[in-house]
Order: C-alpha cells, then sequence, then structure tokens
C-alpha cells in the first residue's frame, strides 16, 4: 500500500501504523532474535521483509522525492512536496523497521550491507526537510547583482516549516533513542550481561552515521532570512528544537568532536569577515546579516548543545578559549546596527552563549568574561539610541530605524546582564576587587535608566555573590556600605519630602537593591564572625529605625510596605539572634497599622517573625496570638466582602498560609489562637473554590494540617483544640470538597481533593466513614445530551415510574385505534391472546420498575464503594474525566463525548460505575 501511488492518504497512514505494530509485536517475540539470526536459505523473518522493502521501493520513492525537489526551478520543488503527508508514512515505516533492527544494528552494521543501506536511508530522511525546499535558506552571495535576484527570491518562496518538522520527527526521533540504546549496551557489557552488547566494528560504522548527522542538522538550523514572517520564525523555532536535541545526542556519542568542528567553522567565518573589512568591502546591514550574522549564530548555538561543559582537559579548553574569543570578536563596545527581527535575535542568542564562561577552569578566562559582558553593558542607553530624526517622512523613518536599535540593545543588555549573573554566580574563582568595584558602579548607572531596570537588578546580584564570597572582613564590610549606604540615603530624602509619586517608585526601587544585597550576602556574612557583628549593627541602629519610620509614615501604601516588610525579613534573617530586643516592637508597629490598613504582606510578616521567635517566651506569644488573631479577622471579614473570590485571592493566600505554617513550625502559638482557627476552618468552603493555584492548594493544606493535629502534636492545648474543630467542621468540608469535585474542577484542585479525603481517612480512620457517606444526601440529577437516544419525558412533579405507566397508557390507548381497524376474526383471535399479553406487559413493567429501583440503590451505593477505593488510592488516579482538565478544563459529555454539558455530580459517579 506505501509504495502504491494509487494509495491515497489514508490508506498510507494505515499501512504504515500497521507494519509499526506488527513489528513491535515481533521484536518482543521470544523468537525474533533467532529468526533475525536465520540462515539465508530459511523462511525470512518479519524483519527481513521489512528490510528488504525499506531498502527497496521505500528508498526509492525517498530518493526520487529528493532527486526532484533538487532542480533548480521552483516548480518542480513545490511538486516534491506537495506529497510531503505520504512521504512522512514511508518514513515512519523505516522508522519502525530500524527500531525492529536495533539488536541486529548494534552486532552486524559494520558487516551487513543491507543493514548499513537501511541506516543510510533513514539518514537521507532526516534531511529530507532540506532536499525538499521545505526550509527557507538564502545561498550566500557577495555581488550586488546576485544579492537582489536571491532577496526577490526569498520574498517568492514560501518555507514550510510545521511540515518539516511533522516529516523528519521520526527519524530523528529514532536517532536520538538509539545513543541510548549504544550506552545501555555498553553499560551491560561493562557489567557482563547477556541481554543487549554493542559489536565495537559496528559502533564505529554508527558513529560515522552520526557524524553525517550532525553536519546535516548544522545546515538545518540557521535562521532563516529576515523577510519571513513572525508565525515562520516561531514554526522554524519549533522545527530547529528537535534538531538541536539530535545535535546534543551526537555530540554526546562522538564527544569534542564535534564541538572542535564548530568552533574551527566559527574561526573560519569570523577570518573571512575580518578579510572583507581589511579590504574595505562595505557590505550592507542585509548582507552582513546574510553572511556573517546568522552562520554564526547558528554556529554559537550548535556549540551550547553540543560542548560538555563538565569536561576537562586540554582539548575542551581550546574549544573554550576559540568560543570565547569569537564571543569577543561579536560583542564589541558599540552600538550595534540593528535593522530586522532576525538579527536582533542573533545578538540575544549571541549573549546567551557567553554563558559558557562560567564553566571556565581558570580565574583568568572567568576575569575575561566578565569583563566582556561588562563592556556591553556600558554601551549607550536607548534614550541615546533613539534620540535624533526631523521633521517629514525622512525623519520619520530615521526615528523609526533609531527606535528600533534602542530596542535591540536595550535587549541585548538584558541579555549580557542576566550571563553576566550566570557567571558570576556559579563561579569558582574569586574576582579581584577593581571588577567588583566597577560592576557596582556599572548597577548604580543602570538604576537611573528606567528602560534598564531588569538588567540592573541582575547587575546587582551578580555583584552581591561576587561580594557574598569575599573572605576578607574589611573588604566585605566596605562593599556592603558602598551598596547600602546610595539606598538608605535615598530612603531618608523620600521620607523628607512627602508623597510625590515618582518619589514613591524611587523608594520601592531602594527597597528592593537593600533587600537583594541582604538575601545575597547572607550566607557569606554568617561566616565572618567581625563581618555579622557589624551587619547586626546597621539592621538593628540604622536600618530598622529607618524601616520603621516609613511602615509608620507608609501605611495606606501597599506596595512601599510591602517592600519594607521584605526587607525587614532578610534583615531579621541576617542579624539573627541580635534582633530578639526589638521583637516586640516590631509587631506592635505592625498591631499598630493592621488598625488603619490590613495589607496581605502583615500577614506574611507575623508568620515568619512567629516561625523565628515564637518559642522566645510567654510575652512574645502572648504578642503574637493577638496579632495573629487580629489580622485573620480582618482578612476573613475582607474575603468575605468580596463579590468575585479572586479579587481576594492573596488575602486568602496569606491567611490560610499563615495559618498553616503556624500549626507546623509553630505549635505554641497555634495553640493560642483557636479562634483564628476557628475562623479558618468557617470560611474553607467558600475559599476552597478560588481558582488561583497557590490560593487552593493553601486552603487544602490548612484542613490537613488541623486533621494532623487533631492526631499528632506535641502540644496537648492544641491536639485538644484541633480536635473538637475536626469534628464539628470535617463533616461539611468534605461535603463541600466532593460538591467541588462535582463541578469539573482543574487537575489541580481535584489532585488536592484527592490528597485531603486521604489525610482524613488515614488519619481518622471509622470516625470519618459517615462523614464520607453523608456527602451524596443531596446530589444533582443526570443530564442527557440527546446524542443516544433520549430518556423519557417525564412530567414535573412526577418520577420515572410514574412517567414509564403514562407512556405505557399511550401505547395501550395507539394498540387500542389499530385494533378498532382490523377485521372481525382477528380481533376475535387475538382476544383469546389479551390475557397472556397483559401478563408478560404486567412483567415488563415489573422488571423496569426493579430496574429503576436497583439503580436507584446503586446511586446511594456507588459513593459509599468510591468512599473504599479512596482509602486504597486508586479512585483518582484511574478516572478518566480527571484528565479533562487538561484542555482548559473543557467540559465533555460522559455518555458520547460529542456534546458539552456541564459535567454533574451524578455524571462522574456513572462513568465511574
Amino acid at each position: 500500500v506505501l509504495e502504491s501511488a494509487a494509495s491515497d492518504n489514508d490508506e498510507t497512514e494505515a499501512a504504515a501504523a500497521c507494519i509499526s505494530h506488527l513489528l513491535r509485536v515481533w521484536s518482543c517475540s521470544s523468537s525474533s532474535s533467532a529468526a533475525a539470526a536465520a540462515a539465508a536459505d530459511g523462511p525470512r523473518s518479519l524483519l527481513q521483509i521489512a528490510v528488504q522493502h525499506s531498502i527497496g521501493p521505500l528508498q526509492q520513492l525517498l530518493s526520487a522525492a529528493a532527486v526532484t525537489s533538487n532542480g533548480d526551478t521552483a516548480a518542480a520543488a513545490a511538486a516534491a512536496a506537495a506529497d510531503t503527508e505520504t512521504l512522512t508514512h514511508v518514513v515512519a515505516a523505516v522508522a519502525a523497521t530500524c527500531r525492529a533492527a536495533v539488536p541486529l544494528l548494534l552486532q552486524q552494521t559494520h558487516a551487513d550491507g543491507a543493514l548499513q543501506q537501511l541506516l543510510e536511508t533513514l539518514a537521507a530522511a532526516v534531511a529530507l526537510p532540506r532536499t525538499l525546499g521545505l526550509l527557507l535558506q538564502q545561498q550566500h552571495h557577495s555581488h550586488p547583482q546576485q544579492q537582489q535576484q536571491q532577496q526577490h527570491y526569498s520574498e517568492a518562496a514560501a518555507g514550510d516549516y510545521e511540515a518539516a518538522a511533522f516529516l523528519s520527527v521520526k527519524a530523528v526521533r529514532f536517532f536520538c533513542d538509539l545513543r541510548y540504546d549504544i550506552e545501555d549496551a555498553e553499560q551491560q557489557q561493562q557489567q557482563q550481561q547477556q541481554e543487549q552488547q554493542v559489536n565495537a566494528q559496528s559502533k564505529q560504522a554508527l558513529l560515522q552515521v552520526y557524524r553525517h548527522l550532525s553536519e546535516e542538522a548544522l545546515q538545518q538550523i540557521e535562521i532563516p532570512s529576515a523577510q519571513i514572517s513572525q508565525r515562520m520564525l516561531e514554526e522554524f523555532y519549533s522545527f530547529r528544537d528537535q534538531l538541536l536535541l539530535l545535535l546534543e545526542d551526537c555530540a554526546a556519542l562522538i564527544g569534542l568532536e564535534l564541538p572542535m568542528r564548530v568552533t574551527s567553522r566559527m574561526q573560519q567565518l569570523l577570518q573571512s569577515h575580518q578579510l572583507q573589512q581589511q579590504q574595505q568591502q562595505q557590505l550592507s546591514a542585509a548582507a552582513a546579516e546574510d553572511v556573517f550574522e546568522r552562520p554564526l549564530e547558528c554556529l554559537f548555538v550548535a556549540l551550547d548543545y553540543t560542548f560538555p561543559y563538565t569536561s576537562a582537559g586540554s582539548t575542551a579548553a581550546a574549544v573554550l578559549t576559540s568560543a570565547v574569543a569569537a564571543v569577543q570578536a561579536v560583542l564589541k563596545p558599540s552600538l550595534p546596527q540593528v535593522g530586522s527581527s532576525s538579527s536582533s535575535s542573533s545578538s540575544n542568542r549571541r549573549s546567551s552563549s557567553s554563558k559558557s564562561s562560567s564553566s571556565s577552569s581558570d580565574g583568568r578566562s572567568l576575569q575575561a568574561a566578565v569583563g566582556l559582558l561588562a563592556s556591553q553593558l556600558s554601551l549607550p542607553g536607548a534614550a541615546a539610541a533613539a534620540a535624533g530624526g526631523g521633521a517629514g517622512a525622512a525623519g520619520e523613518l530615521l526615528r523609526h530605524r533609531a527606535a528600533a536599535a534602542a530596542a535591540a540593545v536595550e535587549l541585548l543588555r538584558h541579555r549580557a546582564a542576566a550571563a553576566l549573573e550566570d557567571v558570576c554566580r556559579n563561579a569558582k574563582h574569586p574576582v579581584d576587587t577593581q571588577t567588583i568595584h566597577h560592576l557596582a558602579a556599572l548597577a548604580d548607572s543602570l538604576s537611573a535608566e528606567p528602560v534598564a531596570e531588569k538588567a540592573y537588578w541582575l547587575v546587582l546580584e551578580a555583584v552581591c555573590s561576587l561580594v557574598g564570597r569575599l573572605k576578607e572582613d574589611h573588604l566585605m564590610l566596605s562593599m556592603l556600605e558602598s551598596l547600602c549606604r546610595p539606598s538608605i540615603a535615598a530612603i531618608e530624602e523620600t521620607l523628607a519630602a512627602g508623597q510625590q509619586q515618582q518619589q514613591q517608585q524611587n523608594i520601592c526601587t531602594k527597597l528592593d537593591a537593600l533587600a537583594i544585597v541582604l538575601r545575597d550576602t547572607s550566607s557569606g556574612v554568617k561566616q565572618e564572625p567581625q563581618c555579622l557583628a557589624a551587619v547586626q549593627a546597621f539592621v538593628c541602629s540604622t536600618l530598622w529605625p529607618l524601616l520603621q519610620q516609613l511602615l509608620l509614615q507608609q501605611q495606606q501604601n501597599a506596595a512601599a510596605v510591602e517592600r519594607a516588610l521584605r526587607c525587614m525579613k532578610h534583615a531579621v534573617r541576617t542579624a539573627g539572634d541580635a534582633f530578639k530586643p526589638l521583637v516586640l516592637p516590631f509587631l506592635q508597629v505592625l498591631q499598630t497599622n493592621a488598625q488603619v490598613c490590613v495589607h496581605p504582606t502583615y500577614l506574611y510578616a507575623t508568620e515568619w517573625m512567629a516561625v523565628c521567635f515564637g518559642f522566645e517566651g510567654p510575652q512574645v506569644q502572648q504578642q503574637l496570638a493577638a496579632l495573629i488573631q487580629q489580622l485573620a479577622t480582618a482578612g476573613f471579614e475582607a474575603i468575605q466582602k468580596q463579590a468575585v473570590l479572586e479579587d481576594s485571592a492573596d488575602m486568602v493566600e496569606d491567611c490560610y498560609g499563615m495559618l498553616s505554617r503556624l500549626l507546623k513550625r509553630c505549635p505554641p502559638v497555634a495553640a493560642a489562637v483557636p479562634s483564628a482557627l476557628r475562623q479558618g476552618l468557617e470560611n474553607c468552603s467558600l475559599c476552597m473554590a478560588v481558582d488561583t493555584q497557590e490560593a487552593a492548594k493553601l486552603v487544602f493544606v490548612f484542613m490537613e494540617s488541623i486533621v494532623h493535629a487533631a492526631k499528632e502534636t506535641s502540644e496537648p492545648q492544641l491536639q485538644a483544640a484541633a480536635a473538637q474543630l475536626a469534628s464539628e467542621f470535617l463533616p461539611l468540608l468534605v461535603r463541600s470538597a466532593f460538591e467541588l469535585l462535582g463541578r469539573a474542577p482543574s487537575a489541580l484542585k481535584a489532585q488536592l481533593i484527592e490528597d485531603f479525603i486521604v489525610v482524613v481517612v488515614s488519619e481518622l480512620g471509622a470516625e470519618a466513614s459517615p462523614w464520607l457517606a453523608g456527602k451524596a444526601a443531596k446530589r444533582p440529577q443526570r443530564r442527557f445530551c440527546g446524542h443516544r437516544g433520549n430518556p423519557p419525558k417525564v412530567p414535573a412533579g412526577r418520577n420515572e415510574a410514574q412517567g414509564l405507566n403514562e407512556q405505557q397508557q399511550q401505547q395501550q390507548q395507539q394498540q387500542q385505534k389499530q385494533q378498532q381497524n382490523k377485521p372481525r376474526h382477528e380481533q376475535k383471535q387475538q382476544q383469546k391472546q389479551r390475557p397472556l399479553q397483559q401478563l408478560l406487559q404486567q412483567q415488563l413493567l415489573q422488571r423496569q420498575l426493579q430496574q429503576l429501583l436497583q439503580q436507584q440503590q446503586q446511586q446511594q451505593l456507588v459513593v459509599q464503594y468510591i468512599c473504599l477505593e479512596v482509602e486504597r488510592k486508586h479512585f483518582y488516579n484511574s478516572f478518566p474525566l480527571l484528565e479533562l482538565s487538561k484542555t482548559e478544563r473543557q467540559k465533555k459529555c460522559f455518555c458520547c463525548n460529542a456534546c458539552s454539558p456541564e459535567l454533574s455530580y451524578y455524571s462522574l459517579l456513572s462513568f465511574f460505575l
């Protein structure tokens, strides 16, 4: 069927699937190995038949398509590419044959010509997207006339990367899987296992195939012309992802040979570009992108996927040296002339690839990488790049080009900052102090540019990661002072100035900067006693009074309050026990502010204060308990006042997060707030329906924590309170959870319900049985879709049995009308049979009524059955309808999947039953 030109696409698809299934079943049979190795004069095995067809007619089909499309005319390429669906099925059949032949490929590839030809056929399938003309790739021309002709061709051509990915995916996937087969066979061979081994000569033959595949993949992953649409560019990246995985597997088998070839091509490309510059051959922006930027971007991406960053030795060092040299040649401290989205993407990937310097084995390479990335951050900002232009159309064009260049510069700076942060965070060698000071000054300059805010945060995190590794106390203290002093001064100035909006934004930025400095240097500070003592003094004498003033002055500013409390959290964690004398004043500030306005951040701050200092004595515990009760009451009142539950998702998350973590990590304080726990349970039925993932999770975590506290806790007072609350509220909460399940929630919500029910059953046992059984007291009735026989219509106020009686009466009336129209002798004959018919009809009606009663009993018993399944944790794991949420909670009809009614609770139970 595959070889016939008369077969349509459906037939070829079915044939390819059948071949794949047959070969898979044959491979699983115990006689497959013996049959594959049978003598030539014996009966042919299924694999031998498949191999003969794969290297015969099927190979000819693939070769004919490639030869046809290799012509110079676009019409020939289009004609060959028109039947890509059939070729896809052919490739699938050949890949299935190779999959079944893996044991032979590992043993006999070097000696069996048929196996070699089979691999060549599938390797040619990987090249089909290119040979069929599905890829939009330009030829690199230097002559202006040739460039103009090539541009016209690229505008007329249309690459189909979606079809290209679909065409070669089976072949690519086979070679990716074969890599693991080879590694597993070698591992089994080392362990002296006889399951599956690889012949050394066959492995070398297979490696030669992977070398060819790597060359092919390098040709196909180059970014196409900038003239293509954004949609086609996205399809190209999806197509390239599978080829990059293949390159990664090729490199895993052939080692550093592949990245060495990539860096060698980089050097050749750079030399060619430098030669053109020396000969003063000034290329246009489009030509430079065509002959230099896009090929180099391709090589950078290939190197990133193929270089083993954990390797050591002279070869790996040479590869890294060449890569860093290529990066240095590209990333120059000058404003790039960017005119297209394609070259902008190249800049992004070039700067991302410079992260390879983080794996350098010596300090000099690390120093060079940091300096290189810092030079990119020193480029003129977007405002300077976009300046200029004039009046009229020419001025508008200049402004448009300047804006595009400015956007590219900011994107490049952001990627360089991300690479710098990655390099500094993972650095294993120290960086000299002068470089750290330079980076700190660079971060300070970036903070003055609003458009460079993301780059500023990344550079600041990079600086802090380096400061935290300094070993000298005085050096670390001086750097910390230089990092904190500007923020402290700016906050003091803002508080003295007033409530201007611009100054409010500035104070948030400075508070975030302080939080980052304290967070990222905390581990290093705690290792140096002298430095730790200085930081503790700074937190208690300088930072706390400043933040106290800010909290009292900015009570209505939610953003400033959130940042200030985040800064306080990292300051308290760094100061440790030195902050104990200030715990009560801090709690008093929170309590005072909460009387004016309750921000969700207050609840989180109270929680981590309870975790840090909840065991410090009765006075602190009483103050914490009073504050928690005040915040919980105000928080749940705010939730109840909201018309839309999602509008209070943050408050739900912080309320239940505070209570659940108190139960787990600070039982003494939790035992002192039984009223707050009661309020949490009273609002669980409402809040468990929130759609926000983290908020819903914390609601169920709180309910589970109550169950655990009722059975397992070191605090008798908390245990008694939790047990009383559990017996009072859990029946209602279990019923509410099952009602929520009946509304077909998301997969995450269904998993949360399952975990909650399992915890209730496992912890409470027989005590929970009446709660679980009571959940079906009120359930929605079944809804029919009409696609499979509507149920009998039942008048309002009557049950189904009455509906059947009326239907039976209607049928009897119709029979009487028909009886009147029959001859007299037939009527007499039927009158004799009437008693028997009436008896049969009564028996039929009785059976129908019994079936209805049985269904009603089953509807009650199925709930108990489900409860037993929950105890064994098999119910929801085997529940097919819970997967409906994978498609945005699409509601499907439980009886035919053809329509979309609201999925009711009864439909779930009926489907499971």
